[in-house]
């Protein structure tokens, strides 16, 4: 290299400095001034709310409330692409809606709208209905080029907007710039900060994307298209009225190709000629939005750093397809749904976040950030956390550093033998399936599947390549702790009894329309979320759920599973056994480890047979608030541990032991559980107990 070239590429990385810096600095200043403009409306807000002893008011709305939905609604119905496709904008983005309770502003509008209603002379029919129909809601954006400046906004929300004489002494339209328009409203403010930000040596591309809008109610009157704007002024207006508002009409569709209209909707006025038009307004809401820019991938940023930001989710960066390193650590991060289309990512930090879904990550980061080759994944609440590096590590061929750990080539074979087992192919079918034609007599606590892959030898044959019955002999299958993380290929063991798939990664139930003879299901220590896939299998008579993450029974089709005697949802999220109600059948039913507030077991034989049941359900379920109906007190649990608590029975012996083969137990040992009363009948059952 000549010292030529030297000075060139220093002279290079200086300009990419600079002008990462001069970056820097310009999205740090405008994210200061958001600080400050937004902290100083907050007291302004809280300031008029006390100086006004609530007679103004502000309610910051959610998506739970009607009124918010609605007027989110309305926003995105009025804007309009065409507009502002000269400005790059997409769309719009509403962070805020706030709801002005202004008790004077909306004593006068009453009282001007019931005066103008009931004037005699008045045209307008003296009906509620009418005059309902001749009310609209438009919008109202402060104009910076007026005096007044950002105190524009809460003057407006405090005493109202200014009147048409106003507005012409400071050489604007005698009229209030009121408008059903996104874009006529926002153009004089976007007119203002484009100017103002080209005077200036370095400024943000888009110096209007945030902003503040109020809705308005507006009494409007009769109205027509008016074809001659020179006589838009309050002079040829009924005197009744403290303003005049012009109303564009836009176009219906927010992504229409179309511009909208340029006509405003006012009657058509004659100099000296009496005009009906009457108006009216009242503040309702006020809205903070962002505009959503469009961005050039190919010169986007490269390096990001969002980490200690408490963000829950990245749905804004998979435009930004230049991007190589991407810092999101010490975050909330939940879900990895945004991040697509980074195919040029190289690092990647999402340690010390809240992610838990396994496959569904996993398979994002395979699809757009292939090519990733330092990525951490560390501190998170991580499904099947013992086996997500070897996973990890298979989905990513590109991966050098995981978890600030190299890669080796031992756990690169491994990775790859994993992925390979983690598929339900003809090998493991043969491998892992049995044909005995009737259930084993035993009394251990393994699945019927588990004990005939122990136990039996009854493999099936295969005559040759083209032999496709051995399908059908196919009885149990056993493919516990696999790594299989979807269920599929089991279409053709259409005489399936019985079926083990615990210990592996499924997030769905599926793949099991075939299989309608199925008896014994087991799906335990999975990543399940919810219950589908098995209305079914109407021959189904145990289930085995526990170990998951489900989280409600409601609709999951249980009640068409009309032979179903034992049920296991030990250790998920359970908080209600509503969807139970149609399982007359159900003879067995675990739910250990489930926190239940509510449980009804009324009409139950259960509820009516067993001595001491309410006390035996509340020692049972500690987080128990009410059962069959009635609410579980205090001195209820104190007498359920006077008679329930420090028992050996055995059931107790088989919940800790695992089994109930009693005959086999030489010795039982349990210094931790504060036991007074031992209640083992006659011990025929324990009869090798030495101690």
């Amino acid at each position: 290299m000549t010292s030529s070239d030297n000075w060139n590429s220093r002279f290079l990385c200086f300009q990419s400095i600079r002008l990462y810096s001069l970056t820097y600095k310009l999205y740090h200043r405008e994210a200061t001034q958001r600080v400050e403009q937004s902290t100083e409306l907050v007291n302004k807000r809280l300031m008029t709310e006390l100086e006004t002893g609530g007679n103004v008011r502000f309610e910051d709305g959610s998506s739970a409330d009607v009124w918010f939905t609605s007027c989110h609604d309305l926003i995105l119905s009025r804007f309009c692409v065409a507009d502002y496709r000269v400005h790059g904008i997409l769309g719009i983005k509403i962070h805020r809606i706030t709801r002005v309770h202004n008790r004077m502003l909306r004593f006068r509008f009453e009282s001007k709208l019931t005066k103008v209603t009931e004037d005699e002379d008045s045209p307008v029919m003296n009906k509620s209905p009418t005059v309902k129909k001749l009310q609209e809601y438009l919008f109202f954006v402060v104009d910076p080029a007026l005096p007044g400046g950002d105190n524009q906004l809460m003057s407006l929300l405090e005493e109202g907007p200014m009147d048409p004489e106003t507005y012409q002494q400071l050489g604007c339209d005698s009229a209030i710039p009121l408008s059903n328009s996104l874009s006529l409203c926002e153009k004089p403010r976007i007119t203002h900060l484009i100017n103002r930000a080209k005077k200036e040596s370095w400024s943000d591309p888009c110096p209007f994307r945030h902003g503040h809008i109020v809705v308005c109610k507006v009494y409007l009157g009769k109205s027509l298209p008016v074809l001659d704007t020179k006589h838009r002024n309050s002079t040829t207006l009924r005197p009744i009225p403290s303003f005049v508002p012009s109303l564009p009409v836009c176009c219906p569709l927010r992504l229409c190709e179309k511009p909208p209209s340029p006509f405003v909707m006012m009657e058509e006025i004659k100099p000296g000629e009496r005009n009906h038009y009457l108006s009216l307004t009242l503040l309702l809401m006020m809205i903070y939005y962002t505009w959503i820019l469009h961005r050039n991938p190919e010169s986007g940023l490269q390096r990001l750093d969002v980490s200690f930001n408490e963000l829950t989710k990245l749905d804004d960066i998979a435009h930004m397809q230049s991007l190589d390193y991407i810092d999101a650590s010490f975050n909330k991060l939940c879900t990895l749904e945004g991040m697509k289309g980074l195919s040029k990512l190289k690092y990647l930090d999402l340690s010390w976040n809240d992610l838990t879904n396994t496959r569904d990550d996993l398979s994002i980061l395979r699809k757009h950030m292939s090519n990733l080759t330092n990525l951490d994944l560390r501190h998170n609440n991580w499904q099947k956390p013992e086996g997500l590096r070897l996973r990890t590590i298979g989905r990513l061929k590109s991966l050098s550093l995981l978890d600030n750990k190299p890669v080796t080539e031992s756990e690169s074979t491994a990775a790859l033998r994993m992925a390979a087992g983690s598929r339900i192919s003809q090998v493991s079918l043969l491998a892992h399936s049995r044909t005995d034609l009737v259930r084993p007599r035993s009394l251990s606590l393994l699945t019927c599947a588990q004990l005939l892959s122990q136990m039996s030898r009854n493999k099936p044959d295969r005559i040759n390549e083209n032999d496709s019955e051995w399908y059908l002999k196919v009885t149990a299958l056993n493919l516990d702790g696999q790594h299989i993380s979807k269920l599929s290929n089991l279409e053709r063991l259409i005489n399936l009894k019985w079926l083990s798939l615990s210990d592996n990664d499924l997030t769905k139930i599926e793949g099991l329309e075939q299989c309608v003879h199925l008896e014994e299901l087991s799906l335990d220590d999975n990543c399940i979320y919810k219950i589908e896939g098995l209305s079914h299998l109407t021959r189904l008579h145990t289930l085995n759920l526990g170990f998951n993450y489900i989280n409600s029974l409601d609709g999951c089709g249980l009640d068409k599973l009309s032979q179903l005697q034992c049920l296991s949802l030990e250790c998920n999220r359970l908080s209600s056994l509503s969807g139970l109600a149609g399982v007359p059948s159900l003879l067995e039913l675990y739910i250990a480890f489930t926190k239940f507030l509510i449980l009804d077991l009324c009409g139950n034989p259960v509820s009516r047979e067993s001595e001491n049941y309410r006390l035996f359900v509340v020692y049972h379920l500690r987080t128990l608030k009410a059962l069959d109906g009635i609410a579980v007190e205090s001195s209820e649990g104190g007498n359920a541990r006077d008679i329930f608590g420090g028992r050996l029975t055995q059931d107790f012996v088989a919940e800790k032991l695992g089994h109930s083969n009693f005959h086999e137990v030489q010795e039982l040992d349990f210094p931790q559980f504060s036991l007074r009363l031992v209640d083992l009948g006659s011990g025929e059952h324990f009869i090798n107990l030495r101690r």
